[in-house]
């Protein structure tokens, strides 16, 4: 073996061990961080893995990303064609926006619409109370005559309320299983990312780019909680810090286009 290739191969070891670290109990952390919560160590750790990995690429030559494809994820990517390429984006696809958890599946598309359900859902409750209250702003004796209206108006909402309560506490199910399977391999998964879309950047190869960041994005999005406000809890530090790791390379491919 050459020395250029013992130190790549060095690299790469190096490379992969940081890799390893996602997959393991974050034990360094539990003998330093002396007094933190189970989930404050759980952040750190997280933080700590997905800032190793983003200076990993951006330091990775392009001899060294083909090295890593082929030793991690088992991809010669100078040997396979576009459509291999296609086939395991679809495999990560598969992977990590499905996921069985004591036997229910969990798809990032079926949250997707719940999702714009729980939206649409919220926008007729507000329009029917905005029109009884434009309904009790008449005259007494118009407001009298409005009761039975009123009362089917009560009904709705109560059934509204339900339903919403109902979808609401699957999706939060649901979401957080996906969530906490998708920052639990985030270091696999956002270093595929990233180093395919360099290598693809630097080979000119801006269609299977856009195929890219339309799986990153929908990554970005199933880590997206329903409110801004569940970002600020903490045991949603991480889904928010994975989320923003992803929405930088995003930005850093949309500045291509």
């Amino acid at each position: 073996m050459s020395p250029k290739d013992a130190a790549l191969l060095e690299k790469s070891q190096a490379a992969l061990a940081q890799l390893k670290i996602s997959y393991d109990t974050p034990i360094q952390w539990q003998k330093t961080v002396l007094g933190e919560s189970d989930l404050q160590i759980k952040i750190l750790a997280f933080e700590n893995i997905a800032d190793a990995c983003e200076v990993t690429v951006d330091e990775s030559t392009l001899e060294e990303i083909t090295y890593y494809l082929k030793m991690v994820y088992y991809m010669d990517i100078l040997q396979v064609d576009s459509q291999a390429i296609r086939e395991k984006l679809l495999s990560i696809e598969n992977s990590f926006l499905e996921v069985t958890y004591q036997g229910k599946k969990v798809d990032y598309r079926q949250l997707r619409i719940l999702r714009d359900d729980l939206h649409l859902i919220q926008s007729v409750y507000e329009a029917i109370k905005l029109r009884i209250k434009q309904l009790h702003s008449g005259y007494f004796w118009q407001t009298w005559r409005y009761r039975p209206l009123f009362k089917m108006y009560d009904e709705i909402l109560a059934a509204l309320q339900e339903i919403e309560s109902s979808i609401y506490s699957y999706y939060e199910f649901a979401s957080t299983v996906l969530t906490d399977h998708i920052t639990d391999n985030f270091a696999y998964i956002y270093t595929f990312f990233a180093y395919m879309i360099r290598y693809l950047l630097q080979t000119k190869q801006h269609l299977l780019v856009l195929e890219f960041l339309s799986t990153v994005e929908q990554v970005n999005q199933a880590m997206q909680p329903l409110s801004s406000k569940i970002k600020l809890k903490r045991d949603h530090l991480r889904n928010a810090y994975g989320a923003y790791k992803l929405q930088k390379l995003i930005e850093s491919i949309e500045i291509y286009f």
